[in-house]
């Protein structure tokens, strides 16, 4: 019998927000284990807590309580440059607004998370075309992000968020924005880069995107479920 890794391990997480008139309690009190190879799919509805738990995962927001380990690194006990420099190299990002340059082709946008990484041009453009042929979106490699369609815009963002061969992709809605056709597609696609061996971690409020080779969790009131 294989013995999962974990990838993270969340241990009474909390991130309160307070206000002149309340605290808010997006994300309330949680323990859970991710482990390597997961697809997990977080559903619960606006205003849940989602993203919030989210950008914990990210190392966008720092919990108020709590520990979250990932690959066995306290992200409470790193500085922020030590994080931007595990989100260059270990965790990528889908939103669901895509945040494509405009002024960027389709392959300089693949290729940019790997220019702030450093990585020399030659490398970049040779991983950015496999990329963008792995997605079926070579031949718009020179299209400008106007030029694009959302389903097209969000296999973009897919490919940059692999680009670095991430050990986990954070996605945050990421067919909010597109109609059921293309929504299946991003999806098929995530489950196709899931089962290459990248864990991922989805949050979404549409409960029929949510398939039988997901990890379904419930997010309600800052807490999770399931």
């Amino acid at each position: 019998m294989t013995v999962k890794q974990v990838l993270y391990d969340l241990q009474q997480v909390h991130r309160w927000y307070e206000s002149s008139v309340e605290v808010v309690k997006a994300v309330d009190g949680v323990d859970l284990q991710i482990f390597k190879g997961d697809f997990i799919a977080v559903f619960g509805p606006s205003g849940s807590g989602k993203t919030t738990f989210l950008n914990l995962l990210a190392g966008l927001d720092k919990a108020t309580g709590g520990s979250i380990v990932f690959n066995d690194v306290n992200l409470n006990d790193l500085s922020d440059s030590a994080i931007c420099d595990l989100r260059r190299h270990e965790i990528g990002i889908i939103f669901q607004f895509y945040n494509m340059h405009p002024s960027l082709t389709t392959q300089e946008n693949v290729e940019y998370p790997m220019l702030i990484a450093g990585i020399p041009a030659s490398q970049r453009s040779q991983r950015a075309t496999e990329l963008l042929k792995e997605i079926g979106l070579l031949d718009k490699k020179d299209n400008f992000p106007a030029e694009l369609s959302g389903g097209e815009k969000q296999r973009v963002g897919i490919a940059r968020a692999l680009t670095n061969e991430p050990q986990v992709i954070i996605a945050d809605e990421p067919t909010g924005d597109l109609d059921s056709e293309n929504a299946e597609e991003i999806i098929n696609l995530l489950l196709s880069v899931n089962k290459q061996g990248t864990t991922i971690v989805m949050v979404t409020h549409d409960e029929s995107l949510l398939t039988e080779d997901m990890r379904i969790l419930h997010l309600i009131d800052g807490k999770i479920f399931g």
